[in-house]
């Protein structure tokens, strides 16, 4: 299988993209789902979570390594043959309901917050449309716009807590409970596993790094899970200091109401708080847009498209996301589905998979040598 002629991306965009697709796509919905399971055991759920995450994926990259390849799809069938399909169709409904979630609660705080008046499908029409229009880009192209406008999202979401720290009550309700109760620790990391379903796209992304080895890819991966690890533990620290740690389990976008209190007071502009729109617009656009360009590549590769014709895939996954939106119709139940449904097959599935791939690649490939190579 070939994709063309791909230009290749720098370490620092692929840290990008890799970053963009871990948290941007439920930012806004957090620390809500791990403190309403985990309490006040959740930062430590949240560190359990993050070191379960980081080990998954340097395990998907331990087998990557020992088959060739251009695609995620192309390594799995090095590995499993024909039975990659079960695993690769399995791997990319996840992906796919995941990002249906994401978007569905995402257009759910528009009706409520900022245009209680405009149908939802509008909504999601423009935004899953614009993420198709970047997912359908080349490679080098969406990793530009990643690069530039993610650390923008960042910037203007960081000058927007600083503007909340008057309002910060107290910092000793940030204390975790000690010692912490292991079912809290179940709760908490089955709550959240929708943010770190990214292993496929690691592996996918990693053969278009320039002059980078399979070490620097996990060293660049494993830094963009921490990265926006911590970018989680600081985001729930700011809720809870704001808004105390009971708030945060019933308020569903627990981070508007933090903003909501920015007033003239705080800032030249009259709503300061009203930047959250067109950011985390962006940051959504482009979570579903590096999720999208992983999903088409691949499935360009098993379906053994020409390059011209990736956009198909690309057309295929919009409609699939846009239509498994609308089985999210209210906010609780989107919640509810992601926690008490997606979340648990979430798990099981990446613990089964990353755990069996890397068992039968071990004994099927005992020497890689050549094969290890990037295309």
């Amino acid at each position: 299988m070939t994709v063309g002629p791909v230009e290749r991306i720098s370490r620092v965009q692929f840290f990008w993209m890799v970053g963009i697709s871990v948290v941007a796509g439920g930012i806004y919905t957090w620390p809500q789902p791990m403190i309403r399971n985990a309490g006040t055991d959740a930062p430590w759920a949240l560190g359990v979570t993050i070191v379960l995450a980081v080990a998954m994926v340097a395990g998907e990259i331990q087998w990557a390594r020992r088959v060739p390849g251009a695609t995620y799809f192309d390594r799995l069938t090095g590995v499993w043959g024909r039975a990659a399909w079960l695993w690769f169709a399995g791997t990319t409904a996840l992906c796919v309901v995941v990002d249906a979630a994401m978007l569905a609660l995402f257009v759910q705080m528009l009706g409520v917050f900022f245009y209680p008046d405009t149908p939802a499908w509008t909504m999601r029409v423009l935004l899953v449309g614009l993420a198709g229009r970047f997912a359908a880009q080349s490679l080098p192209v969406l990793a530009r716009n990643v690069q530039f406008w993610f650390p923008v999202v960042l910037l203007t979401f960081f000058g927007l807590v600083a503007l909340s720290l008057p309002h910060l009550q107290s910092l000793a309700q940030l204390h975790p409970d000690w010692p912490p109760k292991m079912s809290h620790l179940d709760e908490g990391i089955l709550a959240t596993w929708y943010l770190w379903t990214q292993g496929a796209l690691v592996i996918t992304l990693a053969p278009w790094v320039r002059q980078a080895s399979w070490g620097e890819i996990r060293r660049w991966g494993v830094a963009a899970y921490l990265f926006q690890g911590m970018m989680l533990f600081f985001t729930g620290g700011v809720v809870v200091g704001m808004l105390g740690r009971w708030a945060p389990q019933i308020l569903a976008w627990p981070l508007i109401y933090v903003f909501v209190n920015l007033g003239p007071e705080a800032f030249l502009v009259a709503r300061p708080g009203i930047l959250v729109l067109p950011t985390w617009a962006l940051a959504l656009v482009f979570y579903l847009a590096v999720r999208m360009f992983f999903g088409s590549v691949n499935l360009q590769a098993a379906l053994g498209f020409a390059s011209a014709q990736r956009w198909w895939s690309v057309l295929g996954m919009v409609l699939a996301v846009s239509l498994l939106a609308l089985m999210f119709p209210t906010p609780e139940a989107t919640t509810r589905a992601l926690i008490d449904i997606i979340d648990p097959l979430a798990v099981a599935w990446m613990l089964l998979h990353t755990g069996s791939t890397l068992a039968v690649a071990w004994l099927r490939v005992r020497h890689p040598g050549e094969r290890a190579r990037f295309p």
